[in-house]
């Protein structure tokens, strides 16, 4: 009960708040799931490099934290490690949840681009 009530505070929390913070959430929690292994704080720090998403390394921490929280199972199961680029970029998009958007599919994809080459 508790753990679906913080899911559901959560979630209406990403609907409000800014594209960039979003963005941030987002590509860190898709990058958590999309390794299908465990993060470290030193890949962690790649992908903060990489997208630029925090001008502090230990913020990018907290979304690998609230990863389960946001995404559940959605897209744990996508195996995009024999895809082309555009087509995982293509099968990320499709699953993406709303509350997730943070910009248009153009720019969206450019981030997954960035992010699908460092996995």
């Amino acid at each position: 009960m508790i753990e679906k009530l913080i899911r559901y505070a959560f979630l209406n929390l990403l609907e409000k708040i800014p594209a960039n913070k979003k963005r941030f959430i987002t590509m860190t929690v898709l990058y958590c799931m999309l390794e299908k292994k465990d993060v470290t704080k030193q890949m962690l720090e790649k992908l903060n490099h990489t997208l630029k998403l925090s001008t502090h390394d230990e913020a990018i921490i907290v979304p690998g934290i609230v990863t389960k929280v946001v995404w559940d199972d959605q897209i744990s199961d996508l195996d995009i490690k024999n895809c082309t680029t555009c087509d995982a970029c293509d099968k990320v998009l499709e699953k993406l949840p709303s509350y997730l958007k943070y910009d248009t599919e153009e720019n969206m994809r450019a981030d997954l681009e960035q992010m699908i080459s460092i996995l």
